[in-house]
């Protein structure tokens, strides 16, 4: 298992900061992000999981917290499009099929 770390790094001018980071992941079955060791891509500060996942041919994602995916907002579970915006509380990512 290749293991990556997600740390936002701030950029901090006068009062306003923008914390961001962009990484490309590639996966086979799944894909896990979140703030504990079994993740495949670390994000220390989240408060838990999102899991990307085949089912067929479909991508799916399951998470507890709601997302909005391309706007529309979704709980524990959803297919993805193959070019599609997932935003939650504590991270933004957009999906890219290559």
């Amino acid at each position: 298992m290749v293991q990556y770390e997600c740390n936002a790094v701030p950029d901090v001018s006068d009062s306003f900061s923008v914390m961001f980071v962009m990484f490309c992941v590639l996966m086979s079955e799944s894909c896990i992000l979140g703030p504990e060791p079994h993740a495949h891509v670390r994000c220390r500060s989240w408060s838990g999981d999102l899991v990307l996942f085949r089912r067929g041919e479909e991508i799916m994602c399951r998470t507890q917290a709601a997302v909005e995916i391309d706007g529309e907002t979704c709980t524990t579970q959803a297919r993805l499009r193959p070019s599609c915006r997932i935003e939650g509380e504590e991270f933004a990512m957009s999906l890219e099929e290559v």
